[in-house]
């Protein structure tokens, strides 16, 4: 035996305190282990995730977002070629199904709908360009993408066409980005995820009809999109089942009463586009705005010398007018297509222009393509004289 059984002897032998009482028990440290508990702990705990994070991937689906579940139950009655063409997409919300499509008398969404890439373009577009080669890339809605048209009848296929024609030795593609649904927020987001890739020369931007509109639950765009922000600070969440399942539940739970607003409000489509022009001018693309004519723009009741704009094509109006300059003349930034439809109704009818209330039939869709071909012409002419 080591402890000694001695009278006023400590432990281990030495003198104990006065009076003869033993000295007390060397009590065992608490922090000793604290670390070694703590990382098993955490080791786990990351384990548990992970274990998680596989079996939800293999049995639970990515789960769709809430925006994307009331767009496809908007749509549901009125795309009688179906809904099918569009999926989730946790960040824009839906994008267009690569390599649709549809039978060319389907309704309103007709013939090639998209490529690999979710374009609708008839031919894959190489991320790198060739040398030489202009690319310009068009933003859209469903006024951009065709709605109710086939590929070569939208103006997107037209204006490069033109440019073509114009430019019959120069390397030229205009890319058709157009997703029915799109909101401005939702461009600039698939700009910055994803349409920066195809190294434009120019972007062109068409929105604001969907901007107006409003969800079922009452909340906007950004609101929506809120949870999803985390994943610019922690970029590898995007792909965690975890994640994706923890943000859509706390989507659906924030967003529960409240008081109904559009999904983009004329302030934050402002700033939206300001937004843009500096994500083009940092990436060395310039930028041109398109302002969409409707038919509540060549309505018939109106008093006479009435104009009739709305909040987001005012917003297009003064920005492009006032903000940006575009082409060796440094014009203006837009292209003003609502006096075409004006012209136009002095002698066609109504139904001969639109669509629907703001869809362009193939024959207005000719006309805007030759009004902005011939804002581009020299502005292509000098991209490739190798002037700014």
């Amino acid at each position: 035996m080591t402890c000694s059984s001695e009278p006023g002897k400590g432990q281990g032998g030495e003198a104990g305190p006065i009076g003869g009482k033993p000295s007390p028990p060397v009590q065992p440290s608490r922090t000793k282990w604290l670390i070694p508990r703590l990382a098993l702990g955490l080791l786990s705990f990351l384990v548990a995730l992970a274990l998680a994070e596989l079996l939800l991937r293999l049995l639970v689906p990515q789960p769709a977002t809430m925006v994307f579940e009331q767009f496809t139950k908007a749509m549901r009655g009125r795309w009688r070629s179906g809904i099918k063409v569009i999926e989730n997409d946790p960040e824009l919300f839906w994008r267009l199904v690569p390599r649709q499509t549809l039978p060319e008398d389907a309704w309103p969404l007709r013939g090639v709908i998209s490529n690999s890439q979710g374009l609708r373009e008839d031919h894959e577009i190489p991320l790198e360009k060739k040398p030489g080669e202009l690319r310009v890339l068009f933003l859209g809605d469903s006024c951009t993408f065709g709605y109710g048209l086939l590929h070569h009848e939208g103006f997107v296929h037209r204006v490069e066409a033109k440019l073509q024609s114009a430019f019959p030795k120069a390397s030229l593609e205009c890319i058709n980005a157009g997703v029915p649904g799109y909101t401005l927020f939702q461009g600039v987001h698939f700009l910055e995820s994803r349409g920066f890739r195809y190294q434009p020369d120019l972007i062109v931007l068409n929105f604001g009809w969907n901007d107006a509109s409003q969800w079922e639950d009452g909340a906007g765009d950004l609101e929506h999109y809120g949870p999803w922000l985390v994943c610019h600070y922690a970029p590898q969440l995007r792909e965690s089942r975890l994640y994706q399942l923890a943000w859509t539940a706390i989507d659906r739970w924030k967003n529960n009463g409240v008081s109904s607003r559009c999904r983009v409000l004329p302030a934050e489509f402002r700033s939206l586009l300001a937004q843009v022009e500096e994500d083009a001018r940092r990436h060395g693309a310039a930028l041109l705005l398109l302002v969409w004519p409707a038919e509540l723009n060549v309505a018939r009741n109106l008093p006479p010398n009435v104009q009739v704009r709305t909040d987001y094509q005012l917003e297009l109006l003064n920005y492009g007018e006032h903000n940006l300059r575009f082409g060796p003349e440094k014009a203006e930034g837009l292209v003003n297509l609502i006096p075409i439809v004006e012209e136009m109704a002095k002698s066609q009818p109504t139904p001969d222009i639109f669509l629907d209330r703001t869809h362009a039939t193939s024959m207005a869709n000719e006309r805007f393509a030759d009004a902005i071909a011939k804002k581009l012409i020299p502005w292509v002419r000098a991209q490739l004289a190798g002037k700014p």
